[in-house]
């Protein structure tokens, strides 16, 4: 109530009394991340009571002016100073104390791969950056996760792009990245080094890794192509050997692309590299039963090849030497024509040791030759006689220097076409001098037991037939 005093003291009664209430103002606070990461949303809400009545509005505001939402929780990804005021029916309003949101700073990904084009059988090493504070997570075209350590290694044949998601540990932002993984394709260019075995690039996993894609992919351009081996490197051959040149069948024919693409202009020298021993191609210890046409190594119309210190041998698994039943390999290098008109010629294999033991370290399997030269029967059967129709259908030119040859029947056969026009010529085993000469022990003592075309019933240590002009010495 109120009563009123005059400028000559005379005083009023007393107003009717007038109630005044007072409305208690809402509380408000905000709840929320105080970080945020690049290209992310955070949710920021208004924790609040009304005072008095209830609330009727949230007002955010992001550095003091700009609106940032009116619902009591908003989605953001911009880093600031947020507020929001809030009002209650009775029209009173409290402003929070502002939330400070910073920008978290995120890791880069990265990816370092030991080889991104793969020759078969190779797989990459992926290295993921960076190398601390992060977690790793692989995966493949889209795939699931495929590993979360770091490096990760693919799996052989598993081709395609790879992702690498790596997330801090300190602030748990997020980046990725990729990396495509191919299968290496094309002729291979002359003038090309390469390192066996390696698992990555500059190299094959194996011999007959080099051997598959050669044939399947050819060569191009000049310049000779080496394929480095390394001293004391061991490799099992596959069923019938690694071969060079023309396809597996039981007919003369096949090609493929090294035998229409190779030429002197691109040479192709596998040889041992570095100090040691030589580098060893055991056979296959899986040979077809009855089979009398199995080598370690064999060349099928392949031409301008070198050997050199590349040594095989017979596997110890095979023992069985009658001829219907054999698991024996007959040879330990062979050449064969591929067709009638593709013979392999212009080859050289030397400092070689070639030994075809028995399995059981003592015998000599009668169908045994160290290195061996038909073009009467193709390299699958020695029912084919003289296949070759031309001088290019012979293997000619051949070379056979300081090899070391045991445990056969036969050191060194050559064997060309009976009609004289189509004999091979220019062979030359042993060069001019000592030095080049062939060594050949622990040979013979057998009549071959398997019947190939033109060979001798009896042992030798060199056989030479149906041959023009060729040198042994």
């Amino acid at each position: 109530s109120v009563k009123y005093t005059s400028q000559y003291g005379c005083v009023s009664p007393n107003s009717a009394p007038t109630v005044v209430t007072v409305n208690a103002n809402p509380t408000v606070s905000i709840s929320g991340s105080s970080a945020i990461c690049p290209n992310t949303f955070t949710t920021l809400s208004a924790v609040a009571s009304a005072g008095s009545g209830t609330i009727s509005s949230y007002a955010w505001t992001l550095n003091g002016t700009t609106d940032a939402g009116n619902t009591q929780s908003i989605s953001v990804n911009t880093a600031g100073s947020y507020t929001v005021t809030v009002t209650n029916s009775n029209g009173c309003s409290t402003t929070s104390a502002a939330l400070a949101l910073a920008q978290s700073v995120p890791p880069t990904a990265a990816i370092s791969a030991s080889c991104t084009s793969l020759t078969p059988g190779q797989t990459a090493v992926l290295t993921g950056s960076p190398a601390n504070a992060v977690t790793y997570a692989w995966s493949l075209d889209g795939g699931n996760t495929l590993s979360t350590s770091n490096p990760y290694t693919t799996a052989v044949g598993a081709f395609g792009t790879y992702k690498l998601k790596v997330t801090s540990t300190l602030n748990g932002c997020q980046d990725s990245t990729t990396v495509a993984i191919s299968s290496q394709t094309g002729a291979i260019a002359g003038g090309s080094t390469f390192t066996i075995p390696s698992s990555s690039c500059g190299g094959f996993l194996s011999i007959n890794a080099a051997a598959q894609y050669l044939n399947a992919n050819g060569v191009t351009g000049s310049g000779q192509i080496t394929f480095n081996v390394a001293a004391g490197y061991t490799e099992t051959a596959p069923a019938r050997g690694i071969t060079f040149g023309g396809t597996n069948t039981a007919t003369n024919t096949g090609s493929n692309s090294l035998l229409t693409t190779q030429s002197s202009a691109t040479p192709i020298v596998f040889q041992k590299s570095g100090t040691g021993a030589n580098p060893l191609v055991t056979a296959s210890g899986s040979q077809t039963a009855g089979s009398v046409v199995d080598a370690v190594i064999r060349l099928r119309g392949a031409d301008y090849f070198t050997f050199d210190g590349i040594d095989v041998r017979e596997n110890a698994a095979n023992q069985v030497s009658a001829t219907a039943s054999n698991n024996m390999t007959e040879f330990g290098y062979a050449l064969f024509a591929n067709d009638t008109t593709n013979g392999s010629q212009n080859n050289t294999i030397r400092n070689c040791n070639i030994s075809l033991i028995s399995g059981d370290g003592t015998s000599i399997y009668p169908s045994s030759f160290g290195i061996y030269s038909n073009t009467r029967h193709n390299a699958d059967s020695t029912t084919i006689a003289n296949i070759s129709d031309s001088i290019n259908g012979t293997n000619s030119f051949n070379k056979y220097y300081s090899n070391s040859i045991s445990g056969v029947n036969i050191g060194i056969a050559l064997i060309g076409s009976t009609n004289i026009n189509r004999m091979d010529k220019g062979n030359d085993i042993g060069g001019t001098s000592a030095s080049t000469g062939n060594t050949i022990t622990n040979w013979g003592g057998f009549s071959t037991a398997a019947s190939y075309p033109s060979n001798s019933a009896s042992d030798h240590a060199i056989f030479n037939i149906n041959q023009l002009d060729n040198n042994i010495s």
